[in-house]
């Protein structure tokens, strides 16, 4: 007996003896099986499948709404039978049996037969249905099977055959036989575990709604929560869990950043900021200023505010100790984030391979340009192999530096160079060649997408290289009603004043006319602005959120400020002075200095526009009194200024309070490196009270990130790309006195163009 899938049941000649009818004819006779299965005998055919005889054997089958059940069904196992199929399966039998009574009752050519039953038309089923007999389940119990779902399983009767020579089947006339011979195979809790079945399917489906609900409810945005802590908003848009001070939002009740009461040091901006932006703190009190370990200076007034730059991601702490001993300390917290990527410091030995174009048309020229370096002392690169393609041979690059390809494709360009102590370092990059137009695309990324005003915000422009040799220019818009600027690097920063939603598109134009753009959307929130360009606190950067104004309240119209710092306020002649503009002012037209009275204006860079309390530096050649004026262009057209006076001394210069001295890194020494490299050597002098100077020395010092050798007094450093590099260091010195002391020297004044060809 095997299964035949979609089939039935085969059973093969030697397996099974065919019952006969004592007058004619064996059980599978096609009459026969229409008398069992017609359909008025419908609780019948349910129970026993179809027979069909085979030249191997026989093959039952029984089909309900297209599917096969015998084929799929198990043999009848003990305590295994549901008890509602056993009192069926009796009804069915003992029904059959009635049809041979009403059969012999109703014989009368006159007798209307009724619709339930179908008796027998001659004697011969009438024999058929009086002997019709069952296999033995104790002999034959693979005759009886269950199919179906195990929670709704049916019984499947496989008739007509004795498997056992000397016979395996008992009459079907007995109801009590029958009910006897199947009663050790009924399953008792059939119907409870049917129920628990029932109520799990219904407890799973009503779960189900429920998290469907759930997950349907949570996707529904709130338009009046904050999206971030879920509290309501004010009529503003602003939420009630956030700082009034810096816009954090609270914990406990208190905010994590802010003093309570009392505070008497002030940071600007105090959200999250990236790598490379200024802060600017400042105290009301004289005291310590300790600016995340990069600056540390002593201030007396809330005029002494202290600049500093963070070149790493991370969080700092901003600490200032008064001298008061009846005042506490204050710290703030400050996150600084990478931007897109952070820019790690490059490995001391790296091969770095450049094609262009990538994608190329089939039989356009590409070039390889090795922009491969080695900053260890000592060590340079003595050779340098390219491969194009997998199974193409290494050749020197100086004579295969460029070819074309027939056939559109992809290849592996590969790059290898060695040092001169046999260190090899490799590159990858995929090549395409195409037979499509390639046309120009552009890609932005901006960050971040969802911010507050006045925070700053950085366009990126990452669009792959294309096919023209050079770009003719790269435009960006912010979206707040500016039109299209220039875009001189990659990256752009803005800062946005009203809170909504904001597009900006970065627009490439290519040497033929073809331009190509890309689109990102910022979103602004509502309910925190910067500071109000009111009273003292307009020195707080513009990137420190305000309480919203209330929506009875109009707020007051004030006269917005300009404020210009100078550092030192006693200069030597030659010494650089510092004008940092600290106005707050998120949006200037345009922002100018005049350095002396009678003096033209001038502009500050657009990169240092785009920046928070912008610095520029000057120098004066002669003694004297200075009157340095700053002016601001606000969008509205109006012009603000500040005026400071500064004294410039000859050095030695009597009746001046002892300064500290100043130090200041020279412009670079600049000599090839070999590979297309160059060799940046610093030296630091003291510009100012030299003479107060015993000795000093270099604690550490860096370009770009990236720390450089340290010789003395002088600092040097292999660079490999061009562009521009934040150098920064740190001096102790002794002085006179036997006093020492630590300056770090780190701005915008310090920051160095490299151009490497």
């Amino acid at each position: 007996m095997h299964s035949e899938k979609n089939t039935g049941i085969r059973l093969a000649n030697q397996e099974y003896t065919p019952l006969k009818v004592a007058t004619s004819g064996i059980y599978w006779d096609a009459d026969f099986q229409n008398l069992l299965r017609d359909q008025h005998g419908n609780d019948r055919a349910r129970f026993f499948p179809r027979a069909e005889t085979t030249p191997n054997g026989v093959l039952f089958s029984l089909t309900d709404q297209g599917r096969e059940l015998a084929a799929d069904s198990k043999p009848l196992a003990r305590h295994r039978l549901p008890s509602r199929e056993l009192d069926q399966f009796v009804d069915a039998m003992m029904n059959f049996q009635q049809l041979a009574v009403a059969s012999g009752q109703n014989h009368g050519p006159n007798e209307s037969q009724t619709p339930s039953q179908t008796p027998p038309a001659d004697p011969t089923k009438i024999a058929f249905i009086k002997t019709f007999r069952l296999p033995d389940p104790d002999r034959q119990p693979e005759s009886y099977r269950l199919a179906g779902s195990w929670f709704d399983q049916r019984l499947v009767v496989l008739w007509g055959y004795d498997r056992q020579p000397d016979g395996g089947s008992f009459p079907a006339a007995d109801a009590q036989e029958i009910r006897r011979r199947l009663l050790p195979y009924v399953d008792r809790y059939h119907r409870l575990r049917r129920l628990s079945v029932r109520v799990l399917q219904v407890a799973a489906a009503a779960l189900l709604v429920l998290l469907i609900w759930a997950l349907f409810r949570s996707s529904q945005a709130l338009p009046d929560r904050c999206p971030a802590c879920q509290e309501k908003l004010t009529a503003e848009g602003a939420c009630q869990n956030r700082c009034a001070t810096c816009g954090e939002h609270l914990r406990s009740g208190q905010c994590p950043s802010c003093r309570p009461r009392g505070q008497h040091l002030t940071v600007a901006p105090r959200q999250a900021i990236l790598t490379g932006d200024i802060v600017t703190a400042w105290a009301d009190q004289p005291g310590l200023l300790n600016i995340g370990g990069l600056t540390r200076r002593q201030v007396a007034s809330p005029d002494d505010k202290v600049h500093s730059r963070f070149p790493v991601a991370g969080d700092y702490a901003i600490t200032w100790e008064p001298e008061a001993k009846k005042l506490n300390g204050e710290f703030v917290r400050l996150s600084v984030r990478a931007p897109l990527s952070a820019d790690q410091p490059a490995a001391p030995f790296q091969a770095v391979l450049l094609l262009h174009p990538n994608p190329a048309a089939p039989g356009q020229t590409v070039t390889a340009t090795n922009a491969s370096f080695t900053d260890v002392p000592g060590r340079s690169i003595a050779r340098r192999d390219i491969q194009w393609g997998d199974q193409a041979a290494w050749q020197p690059l100086a004579e295969a530096g460029s070819r074309s390809y027939p056939e559109p494709g992809r290849v592996q360009v590969a790059l290898q160079v060695t040092d001169n102590s046999g260190t090899v370092a490799t590159s990858t990059v995929n090549l395409v060649i195409t037979d499509q137009p390639i046309a120009p695309t552009a890609e932005l990324d901006v960050t971040p997408t969802a911010c507050r005003p006045g925070e700053i915000v950085l366009a990126r422009d990452l669009s792959p290289d294309w096919p023209e040799t050079t770009e003719a220019r790269r435009e960006i818009t912010w979206g707040d009603g500016d039109d299209f600027a220039p875009m001189p690097a990659q990256e752009a920063r803005h800062v946005f004043t009203q809170p909504g939603n904001y597009q900006v598109t970065l627009r490439r134009t290519g040497n033929h006319g073809r331009a190509a753009t890309a689109t990102k959307t910022v979103a602004v929130q509502a309910g925190l602005k910067p500071d109000a360009d009111t009273g003292a606190d307009a020195g707080a950067s513009a990137n420190t959120p305000a309480t919203a104004p209330s929506a009875t309240t109009a707020p007051a119209q004030t006269d917005p400020t300009c404020r210009l710092v100078l550092t030192p306020d006693i200069a030597l002649v030659g010494e650089p002075v510092t004008a940092a503009d600290v106005s707050g002012h998120a949006r200037v037209t345009r922002r100018q200095i005049r350095w002396t009275a009678d003096g033209d204006y001038e502009d500050f860079t657009s990169a240092e526009n785009a920046l928070v309390n912008p610095e520029k530096q000057n120098t004066f050649t002669a003694p004297g009194h200075v009157v340095i004026t700053l002016k601001l262009t606000l969008p509205d057209q109006r012009v603000v200024t500040d005026t400071r006076h500064l004294e410039v001394v000859r050095p030695g210069q009597e009746g001046l309070a002892p300064r500290q001295p100043v130090f200041v890194i020279s412009p670079p020494d600049v000599a090839d490196a070999g590979d297309a490299g160059k060799r940046l050597t610093y030296t630091i002098t003291a510009t100012s009270n030299a003479d107060t100077i015993a000795d000093f020395n270099i604690d550490s010092f860096t370009v770009g990130g990236r720390p450089a050798r340290i010789d003395g007094r002088q600092a040097s450093i292999v660079i490999s790309t061009g562009g521009q590099h934040d150098v920064q260091a740190q001096v102790t010195y002794q002085t006179n006195g036997r006093q020492t002391q630590t300056i770090p020297l780190a701005g915008k004044q310090l920051r160095t163009v490299i151009e490497v060809k």
